[in-house]
Parts: structure tokens; sequence; C-alpha cells
């Protein structure tokens, strides 16, 4: 189940497996639908939305 959450989230946002690995649940916004990715060069996040299953 873990590893098929894991691919589900990676074909639906397009993120790159570095930030795959440093997600977090803090990250995830279950009412909206929206996962925070954090970029390190210039301190910007991004909203990436999730697909449903």
């Amino acid at each position: 189940m873990r590893n098929y959450c894991v691919m589900c989230v990676f074909f639906s946002t397009g993120i790159r497996k570095t930030k795959l690995l440093n997600l977090r649940i803090a990250d995830l916004n279950i009412t909206n639908d929206l996962l925070r990715i954090e970029y390190v060069k210039g301190n910007n996040e991004h909203y990436v939305p999730l697909a449903k299953p």
C-alpha cells in the first residue's frame, strides 16, 4: 500500500524523486487536495494539486 501511494503521488504531481522523498505529512492539505513542495533556491514553495484515485 505504501508503494502504491508513493507511485500515485509521483505520477499525479510530476515532482522529482528527491522532493517526493522529503515530503512530510504536514505538507499535505487533504481538504483542498493540495501538496506543498518547497524549493531550496529562493525559499519558494509551490502547491501542486493531487489527482483523485
